[in-house]
């Protein structure tokens, strides 16, 4: 039986990547073609995801969820390395990194770092926040990029 009590053992955020609802999703598996953090939004370049610094995106990188090892002193990470294989959700709810304070039903967009912010007037949306959140927390972020958003290589403007 859960304790009664709201916020006693958890806070209410989920680390950046996580599936925030059992709801259906949609998650295409993908190589890395630069350090992904998780959660982070990501574009095509070259057959490969790397992270996005507009939108529209690609999608949205999910976290491990396990570690593959068999030592209990590796460090532990919370980026997918270049040529490592990846779960890219491209439609359900996720857990995501802010850059800016973020409320409940607001339009979603991405920053240059590939981390979230509320869509401004004239900024493609991505998604919608389900949750608030503070800068530097995570808030869920229901998406569904379809093949409306950028399923074609994208060049990054580096």
């Amino acid at each position: 039986m859960s304790i009664p009590i709201e916020g006693l053992y958890q806070n209410g955020s989920l680390g950046a990547g996580k599936p925030a609802t059992t709801q259906t999703q949609t998650v295409n598996t993908e190589t890395a073609g630069a350090p992904i953090s998780y959660g982070q939004a990501v574009a095509l370049q070259a057959g490969k995801v790397v992270p996005a610094n507009a939108a529209p995106i690609y999608g949205v990188a999910l976290a491990r969820s396990y570690v593959d090892s068999e030592h209990f002193t590796d460090t532990q990470t919370d980026t997918w390395k270049a040529g490592e294989t990846l779960g890219v959700l491209r439609e359900g709810t996720i857990a995501v990194p802010l850059s800016a304070d973020v409320n409940k039903n607001e339009a979603a967009t991405v920053d240059a770092n590939g981390l979230f912010k509320p869509a401004g007037d004239t900024d493609a949306v991505v998604g919608l926040f389900t949750t608030t959140g503070n800068s530097g927390d995570t808030a869920f972020l229901q998406t569904s990029l379809g093949y409306t958003s950028a399923t074609k290589d994208q060049a990054s403007s580096d």
